[in-house]
Formats: structure tokens, C-alpha cells, sequence
């Protein structure tokens, strides 16, 4: 009878040991999974809905320390929706030249013009863009008039007479 004893508590002791490195190992996976959580809020901009390009920006800084399957999990992105957006970053900017003129212009007529004098003043250098180009860069890169001119609003208010 002592054997059948001893042999249920020792069966009982590995059973509850098991019990603890799988509760142990559960604790770990659940605490690294905070880190990371923790670690991509920090890095993100804080919105709730963010963008599918900043959301990749973060999972590939991230990427290092985290495996890729988890954090895709956690942004909730399929791993080619990943790489696509990966690829585009990568990709040079293909309108770089013209918003370099747009900003120069931009910066001699100390922020106080629109996409169409812009648009003139680049065609005056002889260089082909479109007005819609123009004005899509412009709002792309958020260049905006802090106040109207004093001749806009005399225009303006002159117009209809």
C-alpha cells in the first residue's frame, strides 16, 4: 500500500510541475506579447485607426526583436499587404525635383501663393507640369497660406460691383 501512495504522489508532483512550466511558459509568451504591444504604441502615432504605411515603417523597426508573424498579428495586416507596402517605401519619389521647385517658389513668395502661380512660375523655367499635379503636391506636402493678401481681399470684395 505505501508503494501505490508514493507512486500517486509522485505522479501527482510531476503532474503539478508540468502544470507550472506550462503556466510559466504561457506567463513569458503573454509578457513578451505586451512588450511589443507596448513598444509599437510608443513607436506609432498614437491614432487608433494609423496609416497602412506607418504601420509597416513600425513593423519593420520592430522586426529585430519580434517575430514578423507576431506583430502582423498584432497591426492586423497580411504579410503580403507587408511586403507591398515595404516595396513601395523603398521606391524613390518620383516627383522629387518638382517639389523641390514648388518649395523654392514656395519660399521666395514667403508662403503667400497658390498652385496656379506656382504652376506659371514653374512653366516660366520651361519645365511640363500639369496644375493638378501641382496642386496635389502642394497638398501632399502641406504647404499652406497662413493669411490672404491684402489685394486678394480687395479683389475679392471688388469683384461683383
Amino acid at each position: 500500500m505505501k508503494r501505490n501512495v508514493i507512486g500517486q504522489e509522485t505522479h501527482t508532483l510531476n503532474q503539478k510541475r508540468k502544470i507550472d512550466k506550462q503556466v510559466e511558459e504561457n506567463l513569458i509568451v503573454e509578457n513578451q506579447h505586451f512588450k511589443m504591444k507596448n513598444e509599437y504604441t510608443c513607436l506609432s502615432s498614437g491614432r487608433e485607426q494609423a496609416r497602412e504605411q506607418e504601420k509597416v515603417i513600425v513593423a519593420y523597426e520592430l522586426r529585430q526583436k519580434y517575430s514578423l508573424k507576431e506583430l502582423l498579428k498584432l497591426v492586423e495586416m497580411l504579410r503580403s499587404i507587408f511586403y507591398y507596402h515595404l516595396k513601395s517605401l523603398k521606391k524613390e519619389d518620383k516627383y522629387k525635383i518638382e517639389k523641390d521647385k514648388i518649395l523654392s517658389i514656395s519660399h521666395e513668395n514667403k508662403g503667400c501663393c497658390r498652385y496656379r502661380r506656382i504652376t506659371l512660375e514653374i512653366k516660366n523655367s520651361r519645365y511640363i507640369i500639369n496644375h493638378k499635379t501641382v496642386a496635389r503636391l502642394i497638398k501632399l506636402m502641406g504647404l499652406k497660406r497662413t493669411q490672404k493678401l491684402k489685394e486678394d481681399i480687395f479683389i475679392s470684395t471688388n469683384r461683383f460691383i
